[in-house]
């Protein structure tokens, strides 16, 4: 008697012709079910991971409002770290001054507003928890309010 080990394994790499999987079904008529049942176990697989998806993109609807201090001798690097809540799906960043102050998200500059001036604010919205680490930098010392959102 055959067991499920004895069956072969089918994956998109040896995926059997149409005439192979007709021959297999007339022979062994179980064989359609246990396929129907591996594409099903598939598609459960796949929504689990779509539904994982789908939840890290609905807001947690929480704010984090920090103050930071940049240092004019080195940039400020914010990071799990430093902030345990990251990752942020958005940020708002106010600078205090007196300073210019250079704003990087991830690996990026953002160039669209730099230098942030004295007062002036910018706000960036990845619409998921991307932001994982934000640098901070200034020429001279720098007061910063940053509210990351989740």
């Amino acid at each position: 008697m055959m067991t499920d080990s004895d069956l072969p394994v089918i994956t998109i790499k040896n995926r059997p012709s149409m005439n192979k999987i007709g021959e297999m079904v007339k022979e062994r008529p179980y064989v359609a079910q246990l396929i129907q049942v591996q594409i099903l176990y598939d598609l459960a697989g796949m929504m689990e991971d779509l539904l994982d998806t789908t939840k890290s993109m609905v807001p947690e609807g929480k704010t984090i409002p920090r103050e930071y201090i940049v240092p004019s001798t080195r940039a400020l690097e914010i990071d799990h770290k430093l902030e345990s809540s990251l990752p942020w799906r958005s940020i708002d960043v106010t600078n205090n001054g007196p300073d210019e102050l250079y704003v990087t998200i991830n690996e990026n500059r953002v160039v669209e507003k730099a230098p942030l001036l004295k007062g002036e604010s910018m706000s960036i919205d990845f619409r998921a928890p991307r932001i994982g680490r934000i640098i901070l930098s200034s020429v001279g010392s720098s007061s910063v309010k940053v509210r990351g959102a989740k």
